[in-house]
């Protein structure tokens, strides 16, 4: 039950508009002074000026029609609410709703709501909720309908005939937010003071026999209000659209944040002026990141970005958000580096890396690190002063990404710990090669661009708030699936379908709960630490088709109680497969279903965490492989207790 919002031309910037009441006329038939059928005619919004908006969402207004299987809800003045269903008029501003078995006497009075909720029982609280709105794609209004609450005070028959006099409850706001350049976004926080500022109602209630039903003032309340969005990427000559329903509240002289996360973590907040939010009026916001707030810096000559910076903003201390363009070198890269403790956003995508300069960072090895040229800066952000950076856009120069550009430290040489904020990486058009552990921050998407060919091993695996991965279109090395990274490393034989791209698992993102295998490709393999650390997965089962399993592959995968091992595993395999378990003390079951026993085998004990825990149980297929002694059987009976599938 939802209300078609249409949309074409754009709100101009901070206005409001209010939505009219909307007329319902009774088309009757009498009988014995009984009223069945109910036409509600939904009204155009109007501008405040009261032009009437024939068109769409526009600088005149807004309108709506009548979605198929709309249903009200009205209430006798006496007794039991009854249901009433749209009959025609889908997709008109004027439907008629049927009330099937149910129908209206002449002699009562009625007050009538929408949308229609089953379980209202009392006319007196009619439920409404403002939470969980969720908004699909750019510019879409499909999820309004459903917090669009209307209601009509009591009417009473005159002449065979019934008129609601609908009214819209709640508020509808259009926020419009210019980035500067391409970006996902995946929620939007409207926020007032702190938490004890509870200003906003995010549930309450309607009286219908209140001469003007309104929604309960006194209802649940909150400082924020959150719409998600799913599917909402722009280009950085686009604008992002939201739309999201609110109740009435005066907020006139009181300033607003709207706080825009973008779908990898990072947050802009903006604020805008609060206004008398008015039920039944639209209200629109336009936000932009304008150039003049951020620092622009143009080098001329590598070796002299510092003295730009002096020259024109004096204390590098106090930049916040900053833009480099123009050739950067290793003396550069180490100012950078150090000089910049509260930046929080950096642009260079219009930086050309080059070698030379002197030398950025020095390990505890004494390692020295110099810049080369096309090639991001390894180890950029260990033990730099970057600690409140949150986003940063790569220049599009780069043509690989190192081992541990964005890691901060290591502990062990193993596992990278990150200490800064680090939550949006852009990486450049031209990129090619993304190396070994290249991330270890906090950002919970990334974009492959079009042009990269090779992305190394746990080049993800340490970021623990990645969510999905996302891949150009026009990228033919590598696509995503459910989030889930894959390389497309080779092709092979299938029966009935000849030569077909083979796909390997390249990296799974930490926060998945989950594994949906793609149906449409061949999963060939799964690549070095392609699981490890998702520490929420309870269990993996690996498609048939999958012929090796690269080393540590399922690492840290705390919380992992089963694997699968599909019979096309390759069972003469020597590197990867015996060493792809690695700290899983959750395991409880593996399932290995090659008709052969495999001449790798893992181990299980306590004495180290490369072994599984001994009570992890191995379940095979009963074969003659499996069942008859063999050199290759008793590597593994010397570990786990084989327990036979049958069937």
């Amino acid at each position: 039950m939802k209300r078609n919002f249409i949309k074409a031309i754009s709100f101009v910037s901070l206005f409001a508009i209010f939505a009219c009441s909307e007329d319902a006329i009774v088309e009757h038939t009498l009988d014995n002074g009984v009223i069945n059928k109910v036409s509600i005619t939904g009204a155009d919004f109007k501008n405040e000026d009261g032009t009437r908006s024939s068109v769409s969402i526009g600088e005149s207004g807004a309108s709506f029609t009548w979605s198929e299987n709309d249903t009200v809800g009205i209430f006798p003045n006496k007794g039991s609410q009854a249901e009433f269903a749209m009959s025609e008029g889908v997709g008109t501003q004027t439907a008629t709703f049927s009330g099937g078995g149910w129908a209206l006497k002449s002699s009562a009075t009625y007050s009538a709501y929408y949308p229609y909720n089953f379980y209202n029982r009392d006319m007196t609280k009619i439920p409404v909720s403002y939470v969980g709105q969720t908004q699909n794609g750019n510019n879409n209004t499909d999820h309004i309908g459903a917090y669009d609450f209307m209601a009509a005070s009591v009417a009473t028959p005159s002449n065979g005939a019934v008129a609601f006099d609908m009214q819209h409850l709640g508020c509808l706001v259009q926020l419009k937010i210019d980035l500067l350049e391409e970006a996902g976004i995946g929620n939007v926080s409207i926020k007032y003071g702190s938490s004890y500022n509870a200003m906003f109602t995010t549930a309450g209630h309607v009286d219908l026999t209140s001469a003007t039903p309104q929604v309960n003032p006194s209802g649940d309340k909150s400082s924020s209000l959150d719409i998600k969005l799913n599917n909402l990427r722009v280009k950085a000559d686009e604008t992002a659209v939201i739309y999201f329903m609110m109740a009435p509240v005066n907020m006139e002289g009181k300033t607003i944040d709207i706080a825009v996360t973008e779908d990898n973590g990072f947050t802009r907040t903006f604020q805008v002026a609060g206004k008398n939010f008015v039920a039944g009026k639209a209200y629109s916001y336009s936000m932009a990141l304008s150039k003049d707030n951020v620092a622009e810096v143009t080098v001329k000559t590598a070796g002299t970005f510092f003295d730009e910076v002096y020259n024109h903003y004096g204390n590098s201390s106090q930049i916040t958000d900053l833009k480099i363009i123009g050739p950067l070198n290793g003396t550069d890269i180490k100012l950078l580096r150090t000089e910049f403790a509260n930046l929080v956003s950096l642009d260079m995508s219009e930086v050309d890396i080059v070698a030379g300069g002197g030398s950025y960072y020095t390990n505890e090895n004494n390692t020295v690190q110099n810049t080369s040229a096309n090639t991001f800066p390894a180890y950029f952000m260990t033990q730099s002063n970057l600690t409140k950076l949150e986003s940063i856009i790569l220049p599009n120069s780069v043509t690989t990404i190192p081992h541990g550009s964005f890691v901060d430290v290591f502990n062990g040489g193993d596992k990278p710990i990150s200490t800064y904020k680090l939550t949006k990486v852009v990486l450049g058009e031209n990129l090619a090669e993304i190396g070994e552990i290249v991330f270890g921050c906090s950002m919970k998407s990334i974009h492959i661009p079009a042009s990269v060919t090779s992305i190394g091993g746990a080049a993800f695996g340490y970021c623990p708030y990645l969510e999905t991965i996302t891949v150009d279109e026009q990228n033919t090395a590598f696509k995503s699936h459910d989030g889930v990274l894959y390389w497309k490393e080779t092709t092979k034989w299938v029966s009935g379908k000849g030569n077909v791209p083979a796909y390997t698992v390249c990296c799974c993102p930490s926060t998945k709960t989950s594994i949906d295998f793609p149906d449409d490709i061949l999963i060939y393999g799964v690549l070095y630490r392609s699981f490890s650390d998702c520490v929420h997965l309870t269990e993996i089962e690996l498609p048939e088709g999958v012929e090796y399993i690269g080393a540590a592959a399922f690492a840290r995968c705390t919380a992992l109680e089963k694997v699968t091992i599909p019979s096309t595993m390759t069972v003469n395999q020597s590197y990867g497969a015996s060493t792809m378990f690695y700290d899983n003390p959750a395991m409880k079951e593996l399932h290995l279903n090659t008709a052969t026993p495999p001449q790798w085998y893992i181990n299980t004990g306590t004495a180290s965490k490369s072994y599984l825990p001994t009570t992890c149980k191995l379940y095979v297929p009963y074969t003659d492989g499996w069942s008859s002694s063999s050199a290759n059987r008793s590597n593994w009976s010397r570990y786990f207790s084989i327990n036979y599938k049958y069937n």
